[in-house]
C-alpha cells in the first residue's frame, strides 16, 4: 500500500494580488539530508491530503492560517525509504507588512529563510519541489476549480456572481491543461474533478444548462455513473460535466432500474443504458 505524503509551499505577500512575494524554505537536519525544502510531511490515518497539508504547514512553521491550502494539481509517485509513496502538492499564502518569523521544530529543521521564487528554485533539491514552487508563484496565481464547481485563487473563494459566471464561460481546455482566457489575460486552472457543472435538465427538450450560462442538448449515450454514485456526461466539445444535485433530481425522474439491474434513461421517446464503469 502506498504511503501518502504532502508538500505545501508557503508564500508571503504584503496583500493578495501582489506580484512581489517570498517563499519560506526550511533546512533539514544533516542526518535527514541537510537540504532546503518547503513544508513536507506524512498524511495521517483519517486525514485527507488537504488537511494534512494544513496541519504540516502550521506545525512546521508555527503559523496559523485562516484558509485551506490550495491544491496545485500535482501528484507524484516514487519509491521512498520504506516503500511506494504518493505525494500531492499544495500552496498556502500568508499576508502582512513583513514576512513573519517561523517557529521551527528543532528535531526536523535547523534554519529557515524567506527568498524570492527564483532563489528558491536554485536552492531546492527535489524536482517535484521546484515544479510545485513554480506553479504556486507564477505571475498570475493558478485558479482552482473544485469538484463542487467553486472557484478559488490563493486559497480564497471567488464569490462575486458575475465573475464566477465569466470564469465558467471563459474556461478552455488546452492540450495538457486548462486555462481561463479573458481578453489578453490568461490564468492556469487546476481542475479537481471536471470542468463543467450541470445546474438543470429539461426532459421535454433534452437540454442541459450549465454554470456559465451554457446550454447544449444532452447525448444520452454519453452518460455514466462515477464515484460516489455521481452522474456525469460527455459534452459535444469533449469536455466532461457533472450533474449537480438540482439537475440530478430532475434527470433521476427519467431513470429506471431494469430487472437485470441496468440503469436506463428515458430520453425523448427512447431508452438508453447508463454506463457504470467498474
Amino acid at each position: 500500500m502506498e504511503k501518502r505524503k504532502c508538500l505545501c509551499v508557503i508564500l508571503w505577500k504584503a496583500k493578495a494580488g501582489d506580484s512581489d512575494q517570498k517563499v519560506l524554505l526550511l533546512k533539514m537536519r544533516a542526518e535527514r539530508g541537510g537540504h532546503w525544502q518547503p513544508v513536507t510531511g506524512h498524511v495521517e490515518n483519517g486525514e485527507d491530503f488537504a488537511g494534512a497539508a494544513l496541519r504540516e504547514a502550521e506545525e512546521e512553521s508555527g503559523f496559523h492560517f485562516d484558509r485551506k491550502p490550495q491544491y496545485l494539481g500535482m501528484e507524484y509517485r516514487f519509491q521512498g525509504r520504506f516503500g511506494a509513496v504518493i505525494e500531492r502538492a499544495y500552496a498556502i499564502w500568508i499576508y502582512g507588512n513583513t514576512p513573519p518569523i517561523p517557529r521551527l521544530d528543532a528535531n526536523e529543521h535547523i534554519a529557515y529563510q524567506w527568498v524570492s521564487p527564483e532563489e528558491a528554485a536554485q536552492l531546492l533539491f527535489y524536482p517535484s519541489n521546484k515544479e510545485a514552487l513554480l506553479r504556486a508563484s507564477s505571475r498570475v496565481p493558478p485558479l482552482f476549480l473544485s469538484k463542487h464547481g467553486l472557484w478559488f485563487q490563493e486559497g480564497e473563494e471567488i464569490s462575486h456572481e458575475r465573475t464566477v459566471e465569466l470564469l465558467h464561460k471563459s474556461l478552455l481546455q488546452m492540450k495538457t491543461n486548462y486555462i481561463v482566457r479573458i481578453s489578453e489575460e490568461e490564468a492556469e486552472v487546476i481542475v479537481e474533478d471536471v470542468p463543467r457543472f450541470i445546474t438543470s435538465y429539461d426532459s421535454k427538450s433534452g437540454t442541459i444548462r450549465m454554470k456559465g450560462d451554457l446550454s447544449v442538448t444532452l447525448n444520452p449515450d454519453q452518460v455514466w455513473v462515477g464515484g460516489e454514485n455521481i452522474l456525469y456526461c460527455r459534452l459535444p466539445d469533449g469536455l466532461a460535466a457533472k450533474f449537480l444535485s438540482s439537475a440530478y433530481c430532475e434527470i433521476a425522474k427519467d431513470i429506471e432500474i431494469s430487472a437485470s439491474g441496468e440503469h436506463l434513461l428515458h430520453f425523448l421517446g427512447g431508452l438508453h443504458r447508463i454506463r457504470i464503469p467498474h
